[in-house]
């Protein structure tokens, strides 16, 4: 299976700061986005031998419950948000080498593209959260240069919406292959889940990770 190239970069912390000074009931969403790390890392068990670079098989358990009771506060729910991008990370990552196993290629020629976000005031409603996801993707295949069109974006991005919808806001994983041309294909995968934010008003947010490949047919 081919390389991996992450896009994941800092731009993703003021959000994580504006939705962690936002939640209202901190030891109720860390321990959603602790049960949401342990199910998504249960998810995701690659073939025996399938290794990723960067992303070792021993270290899916970020946020598996140590047996003893933490003290959440605003300040550290924020690292709990970010343990569990990175967890959404390594699930999208793990779920594409092993749902496309089967992909032609080597190291040198096939590049799985990955990035993970945050969507705030999700709310677990696809027509809400449309606009954003469908936004973000194409930041992805802009940064990553890989030619798309305009529906592909909105297919892709409303396939994932409504399967978040379809699964209660996860966690889960979605995936998908679409073909651009006679001779490109993308294959693609998001793991995601939604948790709260906010009581009053009630308020969701939109953790997730991507992985893409674009693969050409050469005759």
């Amino acid at each position: 299976m081919g390389k991996i190239v992450s896009a994941i970069g800092g731009t993703v912390d003021d959000v994580v700061s504006q939705i962690s000074s936002a939640v209202t009931d901190v030891a109720k969403t860390a321990a959603q986005l602790e049960g949401m790390v342990t199910t998504i890392s249960n998810q995701m068990s690659p073939p025996a031998g399938l290794h990723v670079a960067g992303y070792p098989q021993a270290h899916y358990h970020a946020l598996k419950s140590s047996g003893r009771m933490v003290n959440y506060d605003q300040e550290n729910i924020g690292k709990t948000i970010t343990d569990a991008r990175a967890a959404m990370a390594k699930s999208a990552t793990s779920n594409f080498t092993k749902i496309f196993k089967d992909l032609e290629g080597d190291d040198d020629d096939l590049t799985i593209n990955s990035d993970s976000g945050l969507v705030q005031n999700y709310c677990n409603d696809a027509l809400q959260g449309l606009p954003q996801l469908t936004t973000q993707i194409q930041q992805n295949f802009d940064t990553w240069q890989i030619p798309s069109t305009t529906q592909v974006i909105n297919n892709m991005a409303t396939t994932i919406a409504n399967e978040i919808v379809e699964k209660a806001g996860g966690p889960s994983f979605s995936h998908g292959v679409y073909s651009l041309t006679n001779s490109q294909t993308l294959y693609w995968v998001v793991s995601y889940g939604v948790f709260d934010v906010s009581v009053q008003p009630t308020t969701q947010a939109l953790v997730y990770a991507f992985a893409v490949a674009l693969v050409m047919d050469i005759e």
